[in-house]
């Protein structure tokens, strides 16, 4: 039995502010979201670059249980979607045309500085 879709089939439109999202979709790839902005599959499972998370849009990234056709299950998901995270941080890194905020400029690589020791005494 198919459970209700959450998104809305209306065409209703409802705008919200944010910096980026992660969609939780369960066993069933709700990708309406992203039809016709990024490709799927026939079964709606978003197409991605080998295998990454990368998707035919630049900065556009997949994961979890919109692109696993097996395990579509929790743990999964919340491993891909660390590898989407990563992906993320590296198209950022690999695109200056991507604005940084002024608080961050001349930073550098901030997650390499996340780890670098300290040389505080």
């Amino acid at each position: 039995m198919r459970r209700p879709s959450p998104i809305p089939t209306s065409r209703t439109t409802t705008s919200s502010s944010s910096t980026g999202a992660f969609v939780a979709i369960g066993h069933e790839p709700t990708s309406e979201l992203v039809r016709g902005l990024v490709e799927t599959d026939e079964n709606g499972y978003v197409i991605t670059e080998g295998k990454s998370t990368r998707t035919g849009v630049a900065g556009v990234f997949a994961a979890g249980d919109l692109v696993d056709h097996t395990y579509r299950q929790a743990v999964t998901a919340a491993g891909s979607g660390c590898q989407a995270a990563l992906d993320a941080e590296w198209h950022l890194r690999d695109n200056p045309h991507v604005p940084t905020p002024p608080s961050l400029e001349g930073s550098g690589d901030l997650a390499e500085q996340q780890w670098a020791p300290s040389t505080a005494a």
